[in-house]
């Protein structure tokens, strides 16, 4: 089973809602546009992230890859949600000697073979 951009975009907002990471330091660290990340979130009828950690961009690309790996979630996966160039999540894992995804990311699915994600 794969995540849908949606699911995979909830999950980032809902983490970032816990963790008080901002909108504006989400976009930074995940090389999206001014506004997107509240606008989105306008659209799905949810609040604007307000956050006021200050997490690295490191922070929180770290924190968006060890999650992906928790939930299975795949490199080309992350790359669609987040309208990043093919390769862009792999390429960073490698950049900051990461290794490569987990077998379960790469299919999308945990160990028993069903969605995990936001779980």
């Amino acid at each position: 089973m794969s995540f849908s951009n949606n699911d995979i975009q909830r999950w980032t907002y809902d983490n970032a809602q816990k963790y008080g990471i901002g909108s504006g330091q989400l976009e930074g660290a995940l090389g999206l546009g001014a506004g997107s990340v509240n606008q989105w979130a306008q659209s799905q009828g949810l609040g604007a992230l307000n956050g006021a950690n200050n997490y690295s961009n490191q922070d929180i690309q770290r924190f968006i890859y060890d999650g992906a790996q928790k939930y299975g979630i795949g490199a080309n996966q992350l790359d669609s949600a987040f309208g990043w160039n093919a390769g862009t999540a792999s390429g960073w894992a490698g950049q900051n000697n990461l290794g490569g995804w987990n077998q379960s990311a790469a299919s999308g699915q945990n160990q028993s073979g069903t969605s995990s994600a936001g779980q």
